[in-house]
């Protein structure tokens, strides 16, 4: 019987997570635009290769992620790109405004709220946990050599 270890389990939840919402933005580019849009946090020009950059970002990090390939890096910048997520979240939240956050598509259509924060901020601590495990699996791999 081969017994994962907890890291290991969140890495492929996360990765799952990522792959999926990517390929539902995928599915729905032009939903996922207007989303970006709605935002109003970026000039206009910009939204279709920002999104473009955010779909490659999660579907490559998430494959690279499931495989164990440059887990610390991949950690670092999936809790950069999900602080981003967040900051632009809390601007709207301030702003008042009910947009959809595009997550996952139209599959799962979210209005951006307070849950929504709180998810994010829940994937950046469990990645964050991913990112220090193998900190320390790297200094004890140094430390024995």
């Amino acid at each position: 019987m081969v017994i994962l270890p907890i890291k290991d389990i969140l890495r492929s939840i996360i990765s799952v997570i990522m792959i999926s919402a990517g390929v539902f933005k995928i599915s729905s580019f032009p939903e996922f635009v207007f989303s970006i849009y709605q935002f109003d946090l970026l000039p206009v020009p910009f939204i279709s290769y920002f999104a473009v950059l955010i779909i490659a970002i999660e579907v490559t990090g998430g494959f690279l992620l499931l495989f164990g390939i440059w887990r610390k890096q991949i950690s670092i910048i999936f809790i950069l790109l999900l602080s981003l997520f967040t900051a632009a979240m809390l601007i709207n939240l301030f702003k008042e405004k009910t947009i959809d956050c595009g997550c996952f598509g139209p599959l799962l259509p979210n209005q951006i709220g307070w849950w929504s924060l709180v998810r994010n901020v829940i994937l950046i601590a469990l990645l964050y946990c991913i990112y220090e495990g193998d900190k320390k699996a790297l200094t004890f791999y140094l430390r024995k050599q």
